[in-house]
C-alpha cells in the first residue's frame, strides 16, 4: 500500500497542471511545437503561452542567449 501511494505522489507532482501551477509555463510556436531554446525562435514570431489559469499571445521582440 505504500509503494502505491508513494507512485500516486510521484505521478502528481509530474502532472503538467501541476507543474503548471507551480508558476511554469509551456511556450509554443504558431506550429503548436513545443519552443525549448530561445535560439528556435525568431524576432516578431507569434508565441503561445499557457500557464496555469489561462493563455496568452505573445510575439518576440528581443531575445538573448
Amino acid at each position: 500500500m505504500r509503494n502505491t501511494q508513494r507512485m500516486d505522489e510521484h505521478l502528481f507532482h509530474l502532472n503538467p497542471h501541476a507543474v503548471l501551477a507551480r508558476g511554469y509555463s509551456i511556450v509554443q510556436n504558431t506550429q503548436g511545437e513545443i519552443v525549448h531554446d530561445s535560439t528556435d525562435l525568431q524576432l516578431n514570431e507569434t508565441l503561445d503561452i499557457q500557464f496555469a489559469k489561462g493563455r496568452v499571445k505573445a510575439v518576440v521582440t528581443h531575445k538573448s542567449e
